[in-house]
């Protein structure tokens, strides 16, 4: 579920794996392995991620339907 809603995340907002990368200050090809699903990133991570794409952690690890960030 996690690499699923990285992969609708980045598509909806029309970005490279590069650029978002960039933005919470990984590696691409970390990236491309989170949304392959073969590695997981750790919290902080997964903070910078949900703030990035204005979702709540939940909703990014799969854990809740409610998108948007409070």
């Amino acid at each position: 579920m996690f690499s699923d809603n990285l992969l609708y995340l980045r598509n909806i907002k029309g970005l490279s794996q590069e650029q978002v990368a960039e933005a919470v200050g990984i590696s691409r090809q970390s990236y491309s392995k989170w949304e392959q699903g073969d590695t997981f990133p750790n919290i902080d991570k997964c903070d910078k991620l949900a703030k990035f794409y204005g979702v709540t952690a939940d909703y990014l690890l799969g854990l809740s339907q409610t998108r948007n960030h409070p």
